[in-house]
């Protein structure tokens, strides 16, 4: 019977012993296998969340992307309800890519950035739900045959159906408001820049400035007597070519007036004004279509009371390199 009871007793310390064996193994290899497991499932799973988070930042993207008649600027409107941060520009002649630049000016093609009008905070530049870009571009040749998409950090091409022409082709309608309209208005001009008649004004000069610049112009049709003033007009580029312009400093206004003599003159040089101080004008860019207001102090003071008339001499060149002059017979007036 001992025998017997000591080999039963062996066969339950085996099965013991072959229990916690089991479950040394458990522990020791199944255990970390299903951690592993479960971590491997954690990241796949969050991995797959991040790229499903991207991938949906990706179709909310919403860029317009538009050039200008002049090819001189691209506008980039965010349209859509997402941050969107456009890295390169890609411009395209034909089926071939022309260019490829990061939009950090200055470079070859890119001359400079503003964002809602301002320099942008950081580069490449970062567009909020509503936000416009501005892209001021280098002159390209045969810019009509140019296509453009912009890139953003999300590896999305705008337009997303296909390229932007850089010139917006016209419709029929403005087509021929183009050329019956502006053609005509340069012939009766006798050049590209056109007059608003009734923004001619005048403003008295003292000390080197425009007083009550730039709100209180005054008609500038009868005017005060021996008094130093400075005329203000409004001038539009029609060039039938749709050509920007650049004015030059050789522009000026001459007063001829029945006191001061025949063939005698009172010589207004063009200037630049900011916060009414007058200031040397140097150039100044005119694109097509585009209005601004050019401003010419007189030399010395005004005749005396009597009649008179002025005439405006607008020298410069075209965007090509063609020079400009050109005379407009302005205004009568009268001394006061």
């Amino acid at each position: 019977m001992s025998k017997i009871r000591y080999f039963k007793n062996r066969r339950g310390q085996a099965a013991v012993i072959g229990g916690i064996v089991i479950a040394s193994l458990v522990f020791s290899i199944l255990l970390p296998l299903i951690l592993l497991y479960q971590r491997t499932a954690e990241y796949t799973s969050s991995q797959a969340l991040i790229e499903l988070n991207f991938i949906n930042e990706k179709l909310r993207e919403s860029l317009s992307v538009r050039g200008s008649q002049d090819a001189s600027t691209i506008t980039v409107n965010n349209t859509g309800s997402t941050i969107v941060t456009p890295v390169r520009l890609w411009l395209m002649r034909g089926a071939k890519i022309e260019y490829i630049v990061d939009l950090i000016p200055p470079n070859s093609i890119v001359l400079g950035l503003t964002v809602d009008g301002k320099k942008p905070d950081k580069l490449p530049p970062t567009l909020k739900p509503g936000s416009t870009l501005k892209i001021s571009l280098a002159s390209l040749r045969n810019p009509q045959e140019v296509f453009l998409y912009i890139e953003s950090d999300r590896g999305v091409l705008h337009p997303r159906e296909r390229a932007e022409p850089l010139i917006p082709p016209r419709t029929e309608i403005e087509e021929i408001i183009r050329r019956e309209v502006v053609d005509y208005l340069a012939e009766t001009q006798f050049g590209p820049i056109t007059l608003w008649f009734f923004s001619f004004t005048y403003y008295n000069v003292s000390s080197n400035r425009l007083l009550n610049y730039p709100g209180g112009g005054l008609p500038g049709f009868e005017v005060p007597a021996n008094k130093r003033i400075a005329f203000v007009v409004n001038i539009t580029n029609y060039d039938p070519r749709g050509r920007a312009i650049n004015i030059t400093k050789d522009s000026y206004m001459k007063m001829y007036h029945e006191k001061l003599g025949l063939g005698q003159y009172i010589n207004f040089n063009i200037v630049t004004v900011k916060d009414g101080r007058i200031l040397p004008f140097n150039e100044l860019k005119v694109r097509y279509g585009e209005k601004v207001n050019l401003v010419f102090v007189g030399e010395k003071d005004t005749p005396q009371k009597g009649s008179g008339y002025v005439t405006m001499v607008i020298q410069g060149y075209f965007e090509d390199g063609e020079p400009l002059v050109q005379n407009i017979p302005a205004v009568g007036i009268r001394t006061i």
